[in-house]
């Protein structure tokens, strides 16, 4: 499964105790979309940067509720990081599925991709409404689409734009451990879940 975040902005600018959230325990079962809500335990953010736990920031899914960013806490996730615009980005963003599947299946590890939209298709801030059409491109209901142009996708923070697609390996402690860019090369990332196990 992929679950896609969209969002703008310095990854740090803005945050506050109240925007970052708490563990989430007060969070619905479900999302309307149909994917659940999850556990995330005692998070608590640390920074932005490589090494550290990021933030809980709420953004909106393609069926229009806020999802907690902590509710994806629990398995291991690559972020794929890209703009609406990247059409370069797109073969490979809709074959993400399928790796995390196959790889599920390989390893029995608990694993999928995020794929953080943080450009929409006009180079503008990714809005909310950003979600629906990017889901459509991507092509399958089952993967989520969130966006918000309020909060900052911390997750993106090491990622530095200048080349897409951007990917961070986040641990199920929602711990970023690696930044990379470049398509289909995911392999060393991969590896290091594998050893984890």
């Amino acid at each position: 499964m992929i679950w896609l975040f969209a969002c703008t902005g310095p990854a740090d600018e803005g945050l506050t105790d109240a925007s970052l959230g708490e563990t989430g325990a007060d969070e619905p079962a479900g999302y309307a979309c149909g994917w659940e809500a999850g556990d995330p335990g005692d998070l608590s953010s640390t920074g932005a940067q490589i090494g550290d736990t990021i933030a809980n920031v709420s953004l909106h899914d393609q069926c229009g509720e806020e999802v907690p960013l902590w509710d994806f806490a629990g398995e291991w996730h690559i972020a794929f990081m890209t703009t609406a615009w990247c059409s370069a980005c797109f073969g490979e963003a809709s074959g993400l599925d399928e790796s995390g599947v196959d790889f599920e299946a390989e390893t029995g590890i608990d694993f999928s991709y995020l794929v953080v939209i943080f450009e929409s298709a006009t180079g503008d801030p990714a809005r909310p409404e950003d979600a629906a059409p990017y889901a459509e491109v991507i092509g399958d209901p089952e993967i989520p689409v969130l966006s918000d142009p309020g909060v900052a996708m911390v997750a993106a923070t090491p990622f530095d734009g200048k080349e897409l697609p951007g990917k961070c390996l986040l641990s199920p402690e929602m711990e970023i451990l690696s930044c990379w860019t470049g398509h289909d090369n995911d392999d060393d990332a991969l590896d290091i879940i594998r050893g984890s196990n």
